[in-house]
């Protein structure tokens, strides 16, 4: 037996053992010695032991020698797409070496090979476009490939606090970067359609993606004055979750619809709903819109205060439109939010109890991390958690009486609308 065909044995052996060390080292003692005659299954065996070892720029040599050789040789332009994926497409450093990475393992190897890097180098080159907003980039990436390749099944990890942690599958991964892009560059019909594929094709969602697919479907049908179809499923996305930008969208649906007591009412509930004041100065200049429709020059004077404020303490510029629309003896002064924070909210919930029916009970059960309850009224219970109780926290406790109102909820384990408690106060 040759000294070439002595080595070869040896090294593919090592190699099919899981020695990829030392079966790397024999190969790269074939390469040195017998570097013209190594066939091209020696260089894709040589370039996969070395990515086994993480020596990804040596892979990336011996696999572009091989490509060389013979660029037709399906191994060695998927080993070789492996290289250039470690190498320039898993921790990107420059944006111009990227795309030409990307489009050479696009290039080399074929979306429908579960073996080669394709889809999982354009799912990773989604997500990075995605992140810099090239939005047009991630579109021609993500849709030149046919989601039917990528695998539907999602994989899991073990968190630093040995809990269980699963990941989106590739394909759902793939519908929420490329929805996302489709609602920043306004291809609405398009994101439609795509979110529509993706609510069909995936049975189990991670990270709220079975949400928030309804909620770009709902701003697409929104910018085509679609409304209806719009307002329906953001009516099932606020049964389920709760946040103030959802419950403000209904506001603006139905101010597009010219039903501006209903918009106001929804407003009204993002403005008393958790989150930052700040974040919510598009709400509050609908509110500002709707009062001065109203001719309500009271609440319009107290709102502009307050985003008066905000803009102050924010130090963003002042809105040349709302200018007209400011009461001379206060256009120059400082306004502080404490100030005024008080009134509005005031007028919000005059706005959001004005028809409601206000009961009066008591706090019948706590759980054990104090945090929520339920409070019974009229034989009746209805879930309670301690964000909505108007008092202090250490006085949640069983027995006390509380009156407060109803708001709808929903029980995410057994999947159903609810009612439940909010704006809970002591009964003096």
């Amino acid at each position: 037996m040759s000294r070439y065909a002595e080595l070869a044995k040896q090294a593919k052996a090592k190699r099919e053992n899981g020695q990829f060390a030392e079966a790397a080292a024999l190969y790269g003692q074939l390469y040195n010695d017998f570097s013209e005659d190594c066939s091209q299954w020696d260089l894709w065996a040589y370039a996969s032991c070395l990515i086994k070892i993480k020596d990804y720029h040596r892979a990336l040599e011996i696999a572009r020698r091989g490509y060389q050789k013979d660029s037709t040789f399906k191994p060695v332009r998927q080993v070789y797409g492996w290289a250039i994926y470690h190498t320039a497409i898993k921790s990107p450093r420059d944006d111009t070496i990227f795309a030409k990475a990307v489009q050479a393992i696009m290039q080399l190897t074929d979306s429908a090979d579960r073996y080669a890097p394709n889809t999982l180098t354009v799912l990773k080159a989604g997500e990075y476009w995605n992140k810099k907003q090239y939005w047009a980039k991630t579109i021609d990436l993500l849709t030149a490939i046919a989601p039917e390749v990528l695998d539907i099944k999602s994989h899991s990890y073990t968190g630093p606090k040995g809990e269980r942690v699963e990941l989106a599958s590739p394909l759902e991964k793939y519908y929420a970067l490329l929805t996302k892009a489709l609602i920043a560059e306004k291809q609405w019909q398009q994101c439609i359609d795509v979110a529509g594929q993706a609510l069909k094709s995936i049975s189990k969602f991670h990270f709220a993606n079975n949400i928030w697919f309804r909620w770009r479907m709902s701003e697409a049908y929104y910018h085509l004055g679609q409304y209806e179809p719009a307002l329906r499923l953001l009516t099932y996305i606020q049964e389920r979750k709760k946040d103030w930008f959802i419950i403000s969208a209904i506001g603006v649906n139905k101010m597009a619809q010219g039903h501006l007591q209903e918009a106001k009412l929804f407003f009204a509930k993002a403005c008393l709903a958790n989150g930052e004041m700040s974040k919510k100065v598009k709400t509050l200049r609908h509110l500002v819109e709707i009062f001065r429709k109203e001719q309500n020059r009271s609440a319009l004077d107290k709102h502009l205060r307050l985003l008066k404020s905000i803009y102050e303490q924010e130090r963003w510029k002042w809105p040349e439109e709302l200018d007209g629309l400011i009461a001379e003896h206060w256009h120059d002064e400082a306004v502080a939010f404490r100030q005024i924070i008080g009134q509005v909210r005031r007028i919000w919930e005059d706005i959001v109890y004005a028809d409601l029916e206000e009961l009066t009970g008591e706090i019948s059960h706590v759980f054990p991390n104090g945090k929520a309850g339920f409070v019974k009224s009229n034989r009746q219970s209805y879930f309670a958690t301690i964000r909505e109780f108007k008092a202090k926290p250490s006085q949640f406790q069983k027995g006390i009486k509380v009156r407060f109102y109803l708001k709808d909820g929903y029980d995410k384990k057994k999947q159903v609308a609810t009612k439940d408690a909010y704006n809970i106060r002591l009964i003096n």
